[in-house]
């Protein structure tokens, strides 16, 4: 029983065994096979990719492609089980088939191909890539169409074109591709493709494969005896390879014969859909990437090292446009020169070394890298001109823009190939290198857009752009593999353009002196003089300095001086008004070496010099003075159109472009004469922006000078410029502190102004406009130079430039220059030059000696001018040059008569004579005027006034000239008999000038027309040049026999000056002035017919002296001197202490005695004051000036006392028509607009004395209609009126007043209508008067005091008042304010940076807005004017 049981348990362990040994076996079998399958489906793969390889003329990544298949079939070999069989023959195939392949990569790794995997994409060498269609379908139609194109055997044609019937086998079948196949026979050639229900019909059954039974019954039903056979292999599909075999067969199936055989394959790739994704993947993703990043950079950039500031809305949006822009102009420009590229390429497989190959290599990443980008900077300077070349960071970010899009190819084909887009990384880093390229290459193409003269900027911007070029060689040649060392060596490639560009101009220099050494013809020590002439003529620091005469020196720097070295201060009465400092003189003289040795040294990084040329041509740069001044800072291409180069480039391509049809049917729709230069406006906006930072760069307070030399040759264009510059220049002095001082330069010449005579003396009458100019005639200089420099430059430079020349040498020549009459330096230097081109000097012994035939008479004249002035004049009879001599002495405009009285001769006679003097053309006749003659240029004038003098020393007057002057006077005085006090005050005060002059015989008359002059120009407010007239009038005083009522009339003259600027610095002048008086006075008859009315002027001005230092003077100096003061009033108001009695001094007395000691107790001087006023009109004496003070201190202590309003306006109006009816002033409208539009017209002309009753009237009315009337746009336009008066007057004070209620109406109005454009004026109007008024407190007493800060604290709170209406304000108005705040706290803050307000009753209103204000951080401006300003008692600061 048990072995039973052990028999049928070995039985069915036996079985089982058996069992799973046959699964196991049948498993192995499987195993192996699939193995096998595996390594003929890598060796298939590897196969496709070799011949692929081969196909893309031995692409070295196909065949290590192909490799990896071997490797990986090999792989599988070694680990698995593979019969011993098949394992024999697997190893041969791979080891033939890698040793074929390791061969091949031999081969192909230095051809292009395995250089550069992207060369054939790039280049457009591969035709196998299908973007569209089907790629299977595609490979098998390219496949059929190989076969087509071949020839048969028998019959020998194509196969196309050989008629027979044809069946299709497909491998592996599908009837898809069937179809396609059968069309494409059908369609492309004469076959006949045997149709699938045809061959049922004929086979009765449906047979994707034939036999030759088949064979045999399909031509049998056709009734041929051929028969052909496609069959299409697909070989193989991997990594989107589609491998397509096709062969035909053409047999007899009869004979079983095959008549013919013909083979074809194809390989498409799958790249349906690629090129979208590598736009959007590849390209559009990384530029959206690197345009946000270049966005932030530029920013910042901007904030930190251009504009210094952040940038706004509209500047972002425009750097990002520029950059959007440089991607789209440099991908399109990158991909043209890509084709231009493959008209010189290399085959694929041609050695990478060989001439065509290197020549590829090395131009492909230059025209990418630099290249593109300059063609895209000429485009865009086409399209859009000077909009994003003409700024610097738009430049930048343009670049930046052009050198990222320039990659666009690369880009795009790396993924085409890869399906993969390039390294972020390596992205990132090469826009680093883009973005700081761009910043170096910009910042030097934008100074040669503005200066293109200057080609070492072209240069640089192309040297920077070398560290891109190689990156884009690393690029081309494998990205992949890029790695550190790489990165590393091209940062460290900049460092050379920078060393190189940082140190241009002492490399520069080391050679060209060297290349100046080599041509430098002349030996030895007469080399070296005619070197150094050079260098003086040009005014270089090598040069021998010319020695000006001290007198000229110390008038060109004090003029210079006084323009802008006063205290500091802001917004100056005149700001807008521009110093311009005028020189005329003859060429040569050294106006140039002049300004360039005491100006240019001295102020070199404000110094701005531009010459205007004599000769002009059509090669002249637009604006060529202000291109040769500001060219270096602004450039050249400010001035002309962005289009510039361009242009250039076009126009020099032009010829070659014009012999291909689409490059002449370009040119023909670009018209290059319609490229417009900018506009003066433009150019001034670039002026602007450079001006603004150029002002606030400078570390301390200097004077931006603009010298504009040879203004006679000015052309049409840069006076336009000129003009607006001028005018950009006003409007900018509001806005900034700086001073600006134009000089200007003329050449002594005959021939016209080239703007024309009539155009160019409006162009100087502009400058001489004292609205807009404060023009100072700084030189004109008539004679040779001698005046500049001396008799003795020649001698001088010889001895100073210390080169050996013998002494008798230097003696001959200065003496031979003398005998010609040369004192003109520049004459001089040229003739030296002369003599060394010559050759008369020779080198003995050291020393330069003059050889013996040297003959100065040889030397030629320095000026034809000259030559042709003394030839025309030599022309003239004696009688006529008299004439003429006379009339230079006259003026440049002259009458007729007058000299027909001067010389006695009859008009008829002398008109004849004057007309051949025409003829010769020494003077024209105006016929506008009759018998008013004028020269035809100053210079002859100049030249006839020096003939008059000749003989004479430069200290002597020749009687003659003193006698000319006589006459005249003498003429116009009592021949003409003009009256003085109103005659014109310009021929008056040439009058006056003319007696001056001649005061030794005429001193009666020198004294009269200087005092009248004095006295109209005081009347007229024109302080400056009453003092001039003032001073004459002393020297007469202390030299000649003047009466002792004149001497009074003068010293009376003074003390009037005094009261119109009066400031603590001239009030102890003033006492003094007085006391000289009161000395006159005793000495003065007190019977005198005058003595009265010159007394009680005196006296009258007496009182209203000290009252006026009473009220104007604050400073603690004058509080201790108060009471004397006081008690001056008070004993000149004694009436026992006058030397005589009249109304008006009695009137006086009472009214400074009501204003000075009852004004506190207001009724008490109410009566006084209504009592006096009573008197006065009583007396009939209501036209004088205290009448009117009277009338306008009741007006004003009705309006205290709150009495009748109306009544307090009638006395302001009816003193203000008294003024007019005294002034000879109809009035034909009543109204207080029209009354106050009258006096504001004629407030010069008014009588001297009215003029500040006029100001109170004026001023007290119109405050009135705003606080009480609050009629607010009829208080704007008074309180202007009054302002403008104030400001007319000198008067700061009233300034003050009318300023402050002209700020408040344009806040009133703004609330009322927030009109944008009436808040701008009154924000800028709130600068204006703090400036104003700084300027007249800092003028008037030299500092800031208590009352000062006050007026100045209204403004801002004024000011304050009107920002608290509006939210934003723009980035000019925040900096406009930063500045009065940082003034007014610099100007009156104490040791503890603390600005103390007096805590004063009347500006009860003013604090409390202000604290109001304080809580608000709308202005992070004001918080330093918050933080500073303290209100005190006044008790604590006086």
């Amino acid at each position: 029983m048990i072995n039973k049981i052990f028999k049928s348990i070995f039985i069915v362990v036996f079985v089982f065994t058996l069992f799973v040994h046959k699964i196991v076996r049948a498993q192995t079998h499987d195993s192996a096979e699939n193995n096998i399958q595996k390594i003929e489906s890598y060796l298939n793969h590897a196969n496709t990719h070799f011949w692929l390889g081969r196909y893309w003329k031995n692409s070295l990544k196909e065949f290590q492609i192909a490799n990896k298949y071997v490797d990986s079939a090999e792989s599988i070999l070694k680990n698995n089980n593979i019969d011993s069989l098949s394992f024999k023959s697997f190893k041969l195939r791979l080891l033939n088939f890698k040793n074929e392949i390791a061969i091949t990569e031999d081969i192909c790794v230095d051809n292009m191909n395995g250089r550069f995997p992207l060369f054939m994409s790039l280049m457009g060498e591969i035709n196998n890539f299908e973007f569209i269609d089907e790629p299977l379908e595609i490979a098998c139609e390219n496949a059929i169409d190989e076969l087509l194109n071949l020839n048969t055997i028998k019959p020998s044609k194509p196969l196309k074109d050989l008629m027979t019937y044809v069946v299709l086998e497909i491998n592996p079948y599908d009837p898809t591709i069937e179809e396609v196949c059968a069309q494409y026979i059908n369609n492309n050639s004469v076959n006949y493709v045997i149709s699938r229900h045809e061959l049922s019909l004929i086979l009765n059954e449906n047979k994707d494969y034939f036999n030759k039974n088949d064979y045999l019954r399909i031509s049998k039903f056709f009734n041929v005896n051929s028969i052909g056979k496609y069959s299409i292999n697909i070989v193989d599909q991997v990594d989107k390879i589609n491998y397509v075999n096709a062969s035909f067969d053409y047999f007899n199936p009869q004979g079983k014969q095959i008549i013919s055989q013909t083979v074809g394959e194809s390989l498409v790739l799958d790249k349906v859909g690629v090129r979208l994704k590598a736009l959007l993947n590849a390209v559009l993703y990384p530029f959206f990437l690197f345009t946000i990043l270049s966005l932030l950079f530029n920013i910042l950039f901007s904030r930190i090292y251009i504009n210094k500031k952040w940038t706004s809305l509209r500047d972002n949006i425009s750097l990002l446009l520029s950059t959007i822009v440089g991607l789209a102009i440099a991908s399109v420009t990158s991909v043209c020169l890509f084709m231009l590229l493959d008209l010189y390429s290399p085959s694929p497989d041609d050695f990478f070394k060989s001439i065509q190959s290197k020549l590829w290599i090395i131009s492909t990443p230059f025209l990418i890298g630099c290249l593109s980008p300059i063609i895209a900077v000429l485009f865009v300077g086409l399209i859009f001109k000077k909009r994003i070349l003409g700024e610097k960071p738009l430049i930048i970010a343009f670049l930046q823009g052009s050198f990222i899009g320039s990659l666009f190819p690369i880009l795009f084909h790396y993924y085409i190939m890869n399906e993969v887009s390039s390294s972020l990384n390596v992205f990132l880093i090469f826009s680093t290198f883009a973005t700081f390229s761009a910043v170096l290459s910009g910042l030097s193409y934008f100074n040669y857009e503005i200066n293109p003269g200057s080609k070492k900027y072209l240069v640089f911007s192309v040297l920077y752009t070398f560290p891109l070029i190689i990156f884009n060689l690393f690029l081309i040649k494998n990205q992949d593999l890029i790695n550190l060392d790489q990165i590393c060596y091209l940062m460290l490639s900049y460092v050379p353009i920078i060393l190189l560009e940082r140190y241009w101009r002492k490399i520069y220099n080391i050679f060209s002196s060297v290349k100046k050494e080599d041509i430098n013809t002349k030996p030895g020590k007469i080399g070296d003089l005619d070197k150094l002439i050079n260098a003086t003529i040009s005014t270089e620091e090598t040069g021998t300095r010319v020695d000006f005469k001290s007198n000229i020196r110390n008038q060109l720097l004090n003029a210079v001086k006084s323009t802008y070295d006063q205290p500091q201060v802001g917004f100056q009465k005149e700001s807008e008004k521009i110093n311009v400092l005028y020189i005329k003189g003859p060429q040569g003289i050294g106006k140039s070496t002049l300004l360039e040795k005491e100006l240019s040294k001295k102020y070199e990084d404000t110094y701005f010099y531009g010459d205007c040329d004599e000769f002009q041509d059509g090669n002249t740069v637009p604006y060529e003075p202000f291109v040769q001044a500001f060219g270096d800072v602004v450039g050249e291409g400010v001035f002309l159109s962005g289009d510039r180069n361009a242009k250039m480039v076009l126009n020099k391509l032009k010829p070659g472009i014009e012999e291909t049809p689409i490059g002449s049917l370009a040119l023909s729709m670009i018209d290059t004469n319609s490229f417009a230069g900018a506009s003066v406006k433009e150019i001034c906006k670039v002026f602007e922006i450079f001006i603004t930072e150029k002002v606030n760069s400078l570390n301390s307070r200097k004077p931006l000078f603009f010298v504009l030399e040879d203004t006679h040759w000015m052309d049409k264009e840069t006076y336009d410029l000129l003009l607006e510059f001028l005018k950009m220049i006003r409007i900018l002095k509001k806005r900034l502190k700086f001073d600006f001082i134009l000089i200007i330069t003329e050449r002594v010449s005959e021939q016209e102004p080239r703007l024309g005579n009539k155009e160019y003396d409006e162009f100087l009458n502009e400058l001489k406009a004292e609205q807009y100019y404060n023009f100072n005639n700084l030189f004109n200089v008539s004679d040779d130079g001698s005046s500049f420099v001396g008799d003795d430059f020649c001698e001088k430079f010889l001895v100073d430039c210390e080169i050996d020349i013998n002494f008798k040498t230097r003696q001959k020549i200065s003496d031979g220059f003398k005998s010609l009459g040369f004192n003109n330096p520049g004459h001089i230097l040229e003739s030296l030059k002369y003599i060394i081109s010559h050759n008369w000097f020779t080198e003995k012994n050291g020393d330069l000696f003059l050889k013996e035939e040297a003959d100065f008479k040889n030397i030629p004249l320095p000026s034809q001018l000259k030559e042709m002035f003394a030839e025309k004049f030599s022309m003239l009879d004696d009688e006529l040059k008299r004439i003429l001599e006379t009339a230079s002495f006259i003026g440049e405009t002259f009458e007729a008569n007058i000299l027909s009285e001067i010389w006695k001769v009859d008009r008829l006679v002398l008109l004849h004579k004057l007309r051949i003097a025409e003829d010769y053309g020494f003077v024209k006749d105006l016929s506008d005027k009759d018998d008013v003659y004028k020269f035809s240029s100053k210079s002859i004038m100049s030249e006839l006034r020096k003939y008059a003098s000749k003989g004479n020393t430069l200290d002597q007057k020749p009687q003659l000239v003193k006698e000319y002057h006589r006459i005249i006077a003498d003429i116009m005085l009592n021949k003409k008999q003009i009256d003085p006090n109103t005659f014109d005050i310009n021929i008056v005060s040439q009058l006056a000038d003319r007696t001056f002059f001649n005061r030794d015989q005429m001193p009666e008359d020198a004294f009269r027309l200087n005092y009248i002059t004095a006295k109209r120009s005081l009347n007229k407010v024109n302080t400056k040049h009453a003092i001039e007239y003032i001073k004459r009038l002393k020297v007469l005083i202390e030299t000649e026999n003047i009466p002792l009522k004149d001497r009074i009339k003068t010293l009376i003259l003074k003390q009037k000056v005094y009261l119109v600027d009066l400031s603590s610095g001239n009030f102890q002048e003033a006492l003094q002035n007085a006391k000289n008086l009161k000395q006159l006075f005793n000495k003065l008859d007190i019977n005198d017919e005058e003595f009265m009315s010159l007394y009680e002027v005196y006296y009258i001005d007496q009182l209203q002296l000290y009252f006026d230092s009473l009220i104007h003077f604050n400073t603690q100096e004058f509080k201790i001197k108060k009471p004397s003061h006081e008690a001056e009033i008070e004993l000149l108001c004694n009436s026992e202490n006058l030397k005589v009695i009249s109304d008006k001094i009695i009137f006086t007395q009472r009214f400074y005695y009501v204003e000075t000691f009852l004004f506190k107790e207001i009724e008490k001087a109410k009566s006084a004051l209504e009592i006096l006023k009573i008197d006065i009109e009583s007396h009939n004496s209501k036209n004088n000036r205290i009448y009117g003070r009277v009338l306008n201190s009741l007006a004003n202590i009705y309006q205290r006392l709150g009495i009748d309003p109306e009544k307090s306006k009638a006395l302001w109006i009816k003193r203000l028509m008294l003024v007019l009816e005294e002034s000879n002033i109809v009035i034909n409208d009543e109204s207080d607009i029209s009354i106050f539009r009258k006096v504001s017209k004629n407030y010069s002309s008014l009588i001297f004395d009215l003029k500040k009753d006029v100001l109170y009237s004026t001023g007290a009315y119109s405050r009135f209609i705003f606080t009480n009337d609050k009629n607010y746009e009829l208080a704007l336009e008074l309180s202007k009126l009054v302002k403008n008066m104030n400001l007319i007057a000198g008067d700061y004070r009233g300034l003050s007043t009318a300023s402050g209620f002209i700020s408040m109406c344009y806040n009133q109005l703004y609330r009322q209508t927030n009109d944008k454009d009436l808040f701008e004026k009154a924000f800028y109007f709130n600068e204006e008067v703090y400036y104003e008024l700084e300027n007249g407190y800092i003028t008037t007493n030299g500092k800031g005091n208590s009352i000062d800060s006050i007026s100045q604290f209204i403004v801002f709170v004024n000011w304050i008042e009107l920002l608290n209406m509006k939210e934003n304000i723009s980035d000019n108005m925040r900096k406009s304010l930063s500045n009065a705040v940082d003034d007014f706290v610099k100007i009156f803050a104490d040791a503890n940076s603390e600005v103390l307000i007096p805590n004063l009753a009347f500006l009860k209103t003013y604090f409390e807005k202000f604290n109001e204000y304080s809580k608000s951080n709308n202005f992070e401006e004001l918080q330093l004017l918050f933080k500073t300003v303290k209100i005190t008692s006044i008790n604590k600061k006086n």
